[in-house]
């Protein structure tokens, strides 16, 4: 939470010490700009896309929080990608052909 305190901070221009988690992102002054550039950094510092349509829905900095942990949480659950196999033969490493359905 302190770290989307400090960045809504820094894109609000609102000193941090002041800034009223609780209120809704349209009455702290958000506009559609801001909502850019919070989404670009939720996406480099957690590494994954915000949809535009949950901030759209006017939430709370303490909504947004819940949220993105939400959002955190289920990344973290879901599986990786599948990485091609690869085998590992007298010291030489081979990938595996991966098949590929005709259309």
């Amino acid at each position: 939470m302190v770290a989307l305190v400090l960045e809504m901070s820094r894109v609000l221009g609102v000193p941090s010490d002041r800034f009223e988690v609780d209120r809704p992102l349209s009455e702290l002054g958000m506009d559609s700009l801001m909502t850019v550039e919070l989404i670009n950094w939720v996406e480099e510092s957690l590494d994954f896309r915000l949809p535009t349509v949950e901030l759209m829905k006017n939430p709370t900095t303490a909504d947004m929080a819940r949220l993105l942990l939400d959002f955190y949480n289920k990344k973290r659950a879901e599986p990786e990608t599948a990485q091609p196999s690869v085998t590992v033969d007298a010291g030489v490493q081979q990938q595996q052909p991966v098949a590929v359905a005709a259309s």
